[in-house]
Order: structure tokens, then C-alpha cells, then sequence
């Protein structure tokens, strides 16, 4: 593998693609040193990238609002294709998975902080976590 073809690409449109990422991570961090030594000037493009990563922002949220839609519709989609057969199966494996998880991070979570602070570390870490540890395995 060529070494300088890591962090170069052929045109400036290549920067886009996947397979160069590495050079738009470079191009990116150069940019921003640009734009912060560039003072009063690059301030305008500090506020454009700000108000563009808003939107972007936004636009991510709107996202992660409709994608359980497009799941839910995608997967009564393919159980209308499906035997009625397939829910036995599919709810196990489901149950096993969320029972796995919920064990697993009790128990990683709780051995995780016991190394990080001992005794004190877990009361602390359950104190805080539980809450949106519950949020979060609800959903």
C-alpha cells in the first residue's frame, strides 16, 4: 500500500468519499488552524460552520425522531412476508438478548466502578446511574 496515498487524494471531491478519510481528517484539522489564525476574517467562517453544524444538528434530530417508523414499518413489513411461525423464535432470541444486556451492564457497570473507586465508587456510579441507566434500557 502506497504510504502517501493515506493522506492525499487525487482532487479535492475525493476528500468525500469513504475510503479517504484519514485525509479529510488532516484537511479538516489544517482548516481549523486556518480559520483560528485567520482572526477577525476567520470568525465568519467559524460563525458559518457553527450555524451549518446547527442545522446539520438538526437535521439529525429530525432523523432519529422517524427512524423507529421506518423500523417498525420495515419490520411489520417483514413479518406480513413472514409465517406466523417466525415470532416464536424471533421473541426468544429477543428476550434472551434484552436479559443478557440488562445482566451485563449490572454487572460490568457495577465491577467497572468497583476498579475505578472501590465500595464508594459504586454507590456513586448507581447513585447517578440509575435513572438513565433505566431511560436507557427501556428504550
Amino acid at each position: 500500500m502506497d504510504f502517501v496515498s493515506m493522506f492525499t487524494t487525487n482532487d479535492f471531491v475525493g476528500l468525500l468519499s469513504k475510503s479517504n478519510i484519514l485525509a479529510l481528517i488532516i484537511m479538516s484539522v489544517l482548516a481549523g488552524i486556518a480559520i483560528s489564525q485567520a482572526g477577525e476574517q476567520g470568525k465568519k467562517i467559524a460563525e458559518l460552520v457553527d450555524a451549518a453544524n446547527a442545522i446539520v444538528m438538526n437535521i439529525v434530530g429530525l432523523i432519529m425522531k422517524l427512524a423507529p417508523v421506518g423500523l417498525g414499518a420495515f419490520f411489520a413489513a417483514t413479518m406480513a412476508s413472514q409465517d406466523s411461525s417466525i415470532l416464536a423464535p424471533l421473541a426468544t432470541v429477543i428476550g434472551l438478548l434484552c436479559g443478557y444486556m440488562v445482566v451485563y451492564y449490572a454487572v460490568g457497570a457495577t465491577v467497572y466502578s468497583y476498579i475505578g473507586g472501590g465500595t464508594n465508587g459504586v454507590k456513586q456510579f448507581w447513585k447517578y446511574a440509575a435513572a438513565p441507566s433505566i431511560t436507557a434500557l427501556g428504550t
